[in-house]
């Protein structure tokens, strides 16, 4: 019930800010650019970026005055509530983290940003799930024992194609456009 006075007539988009992982997430400029431009793609959507206090406060510092009205970051008190407005919402988009694996268990739409961990290991048999992976970003993908120098969040990877198959997947299909993704180089090894 407080679920519902919360989302309201509302449909929402939940947007997991950041996670624990390191070299699972984006960096906090990139997770909130992210986050703010498919608010304004997705405009008919309440975009709501959810974060905890286990994440640096650079991810969810106040959003800037120009951001659209449509985003707003959250934490909820209690995994309960979490639970029972990610079962209300309409589609999510998140990093390997808890958010994909809730939307997951309740068979709801989520765009999964894939870091060096390969999201069939993770997301099989979640029917509803689009993985965003790219294992030529990155010789070594998929494997979390990366050597130090490829320990940066998601720097193997590229936000804008991110977002452009991300955006393809949430429009409703009369407004999805034919986005060609070009691959990616694979980053220079150290010796």
């Amino acid at each position: 019930e407080a679920a519902e006075k919360f989302v309201g007539a509302r449909p929402i988009a939940l947007y997991q800010m950041g996670g624990s992982g390191e070299n699972r997430r984006l960096t906090a400029a990139a997770s909130r650019t992210l986050f703010m431009r498919l608010a304004e793609l997705v405009p008919e959507l309440l975009w709501v970026g959810l974060y905890d206090h286990h994440i640096h406060s650079d991810y969810y510092a106040p959003l800037p005055a120009d951001a659209p009205k449509n985003a707003q970051l959250f934490t909820f008190p209690s995994l309960r509530q979490l639970f029972a407005v990610a079962k209300l919402c309409k589609v999510g988009v998140s990093i390997d983290s808890l958010l994909v694996h809730l939307l997951g268990s309740f068979g709801k739409p989520c765009v999964g940003l894939w870091g060096p961990l390969s999201p069939d290991l993770r997301v099989r048999y979640y029917k509803n799930h689009l993985s965003i992976f790219h294992q030529g970003a990155c010789v070594l993908s998929p494997c979390l024992r990366l050597p130090s120098f490829f320990r940066q969040p998601h720097d193997l990877t590229c936000p804008p194609r991110r977002l452009s198959v991300a955006t393809t997947f949430l429009l409703p299909q009369s407004q999805r456009q034919s986005q060609a993704v070009r691959p990616l180089a694979s980053p220079p090894l150290r010796s």
